[in-house]
C-alpha cells in the first residue's frame, strides 16, 4: 500500500520526453540497451539519462500503486457500508416479529 509518491527530481524537458514515450517503452529501452543495435530515440534518451529514467519509472510505479490502494480502500468501504445496511435490515425484520 502506497499513499505517498516519490517524485523524481528531474528536468521538465526530460519528464515530458519520458511521458511522450511512455512507461513500457522507457522500461524496455532501459532493459535492452543498445549494444550492437541501431538505437531508437528512446534508447538514446535512456542511454544518456539512465538514472533519471529509473527515477521516473519509480515515480510512475508509485502513482499506479497509489491508485490501486485507493481503489482497494474504496472497495472495502463499500463492503463495510453494505454489511452495516444488511445488519440494520436484519434488525428491522427481527424487531417486527
Amino acid at each position: 500500500m502506497r499513499f505517498r509518491v516519490r517524485r523524481a527530481n528531474i528536468k521538465q524537458t526530460l519528464r515530458e520526453q519520458f511521458e511522450m514515450f511512455g512507461e513500457q517503452v522507457i522500461a524496455v529501452a532501459l532493459g535492452v540497451g543498445s549494444d550492437g543495435m541501431v538505437s531508437t530515440a528512446a534508447q538514446k534518451l535512456v542511454r544518456d539519462n539512465p538514472v533519471d529514467a529509473i527515477l521516473w519509472l519509480r515515480e510512475q510505479r508509485d502513482y499506479a500503486d497509489r491508485h490501486a490502494t485507493r481503489v482497494e480502500l474504496l472497495g472495502w468501504a463499500i463492503l463495510v457500508l453494505l454489511a452495516v445496511e444488511v445488519a440494520f435490515d436484519v434488525g428491522k425484520v427481527f424487531s417486527r416479529i
